[in-house]
């Protein structure tokens, strides 16, 4: 039997009719549906020259032939961000194999049009009988089989082979990981395109043993170059939550630390509830003193800025006492919004609501100038004077003009000025006017615990050890990307920007736009998993026995109780609404 296409197997074939058989670029599926198909390694056409063209690239093919294909829009890529190498470019020359696999282009074809392309006279050089096809799909693949009457018969695949595993569905079940995406999704998506894919226990199978480890081992990678350029300075760091689940129903929880100057994420911990005896509300106290445990193994933390948490604020002043503890700035000032606004929510308080943004204003100026005083105390009595002296100016601000706008003046004697002065001068916010006094602000991790996200949706379910994966794609992707210059337009050079209504200012805020993201991480990280497969020697359906770390280990389920047959349960509740007769 003599193979074509992907496989090049072709030995007594002249070359005319292996170009001829391996012109087509097609991917199959079933009556009309559609699959993807590999780029075909040989080709008898040659660009045409006569067209204008503004760029080309050149790739490795499955049969690691080059080639170079030209390009009708040349695309900007992007230099940015002081660790380049972060992309492991350098690896590529490791790898040959497997990118050849992963950067070839993959197209959609319907299957007819394929059939079509095989059906006809043998393929066979000078034979003129009529062939007979068979066809068999494998995932997002097809195998196409022809013979003839005299005998010649061939094959054909639309997928190169990794160790008896189809290329192109080992990298569609990557895609979906590392692209973000939710695979029920992806599979629906491909039921209302009439496209082939695989399976979700091939997709598990392959997250599982070759996808997780790759990312769990990048990630370290990464946090150790980090670690390596943090050596010998004190490092200020933030830290923030976030839970797997929205409202009070978590059950998966991840802490990034950030280094605030430059703004690289250098240690996370991801934590089920089982690791604090299925008590959610520890799991944020119990994952920062991890790490902080684990930096200061090697790194000198000098200062960590957090959230006003009071479990974590006595953590810090307990076990960690040689590290300056700083509360974000941003989320007090978002706490004394929401008491001035209930202050004028109550009859009698029109004033308190308009004088929010000038009161919220002056909180981010005394922290932003507290450490100029040698006392806390001198900077909290300029947060007060504006209030209860409203007719002078005894603030660091200059006189206003008689004609400037200014909200409606206090009588010390009105009910809104005694409301208002309860919120200014309660002594909860006296007491914690020492944690903002470095003026520290946690919008970073803000950003990145959004952008996270798009990895670990918070309506998706995942297991642990597959959460963990994705927490650490999301931290990647931020390590990676986030010194993107801003983006420039095609007149003028100027950078981009947008526009977003705010409606609970009643205003429009603007933001910069950066330049796309590029990923050129992904296709060795790809790679990487395709190296994984390669060196298996054991079956993909095999049992794999959980981490040290899995709660699993600790209790199959978060139940307290031992659980019932699903089919004695249905049976429960099937008769609570049956007639009787």
């Amino acid at each position: 039997e003599e193979n074509y296409g992907c496989a090049s197997e072709v030995d007594e074939l002249d070359e005319t009719s292996i170009l001829e058989f391996t012109e087509v670029v097609a991917v199959p599926l079933e009556n009309g549906s559609s699959a993807v198909l590999q780029t075909p390694a040989f080709s008898n056409t040659q660009p045409d020259l006569d067209k204008p063209s503004t760029g080309s690239k050149s790739v490795w093919t499955q049969t690691g032939n080059e080639y170079i294909s030209q390009s009708s829009i040349a695309k900007h890529q992007p230099e940015y961000g002081p660790h380049k190498r972060f992309s492991r470019k350098d690896e590529e020359g490791l790898h040959t194999e497997e990118l050849g696999h992963i950067k070839g282009i993959k197209v959609i074809c319907s299957l007819d049009l394929l059939l079509q392309h095989f059906a006809g006279p043998c393929k066979y050089s000078g034979c003129i009988h009529l062939t007979t096809l068979e066809y068999s799909l494998l995932g997002t693949c097809a195998v196409i089989r022809w013979k003839c009457p005299a005998g010649h018969n061939g094959r054909f695949c639309t997928s190169g082979d990794v160790n008896g595993m189809m290329s192109n569905n080992l990298q569609a079940a990557a895609s979906v990981l590392t692209s973000g995406n939710n695979f029920s999704k992806i599979e629906n998506f491909a039921k209302h395109l009439g496209l082939e894919f695989i399976s979700a226990s091939t997709f598990q199978r392959v997250q599982k043993l070759y996808c997780a480890p790759v990312i769990d081992d990048w990630w370290l990678n990464m946090r150790e170059e980090l670690w390596a350029q943090f050596d010998s300075e004190e490092l200020f760091v933030c830290g923030d939550d976030q839970c797997d689940s929205p409202g009070f129903s978590a059950k998966n929880l991840c802490y990034y630390v950030m280094e605030m100057t430059t703004g690289y994420v250098i240690e996370m911990e991801v934590l089920d509830k089982q690791h604090v005896g299925l008590k959610s509300s520890t799991m944020e106290k119990k994952a920062l003193k991890n790490c902080l445990e684990r930096l200061q193994t090697v790194l000198n933390v000098h200062e960590v800025c957090t959230d006003a948490s009071s479990s974590i604020k006595k953590l810090m002043s307990e076990e960690f006492k040689t590290i300056f503890h700083s509360l974000d700035v941003w989320h007090k000032a978002k706490s004394i919004r929401k008491s001035i606004q209930k202050a004028a929510s109550t009859k009698g308080n029109d004033k308190v609501g308009k004088w929010s943004n000038q009161i919220i204003n002056h909180f981010w100026h005394c922290c932003s100038v507290a450490s100029e005083y040698e006392d806390t105390t001198q900077a909290l009595a300029a947060l007060k004077v504006d209030i209860l002296e409203t007719n002078s100016s005894k603030c660091d601000h200059e006189v206003l003009e008689p004609n400037e706008e200014h909200p409606p003046w206090f009588d010390r004697r009105d009910q809104d000025f005694i409301a208002l002065q309860k919120i200014v001068l309660e002594p909860t916010l006296m007491d914690s006017f020492k944690f903002y006094v470095k003026f520290r602000h946690t919008g970073s991790l803000e950003c990145l615990n959004s952008m996270s996200l798009a990895y670990a949706a918070k309506r998706s379910a995942y297991k642990y050890r597959f959460y963990k994966t994705r927490k650490q794609l999301a931290a990647i992707d931020w390590n990676y990307h986030h010194d993107r210059p801003a983006a420039v337009g095609c007149k003028g050079g100027e950078a981009r920007y947008s526009r977003k209504y705010n409606q609970r200012t009643k205003e429009w805020n603007t933001r910069i736009i950066k330049v796309d993201k590029d990923f050129a991480y992904i296709p060795i990280l790809m790679a990487k998993c395709f190296r994984r497969r390669i060196e298996d020697i054991l079956r993909i359906d095999r049992h794999v026995s959980l981490s040290e770390e899995d709660p699993e280990r600790i209790a199959p389920t978060i139940a307290h109780t031992a659980p019932i047959s699903s089919k004695e349960l249905f049976e429960r509740h099937k008769r609570r609404f049956q007639k009787k007769e």
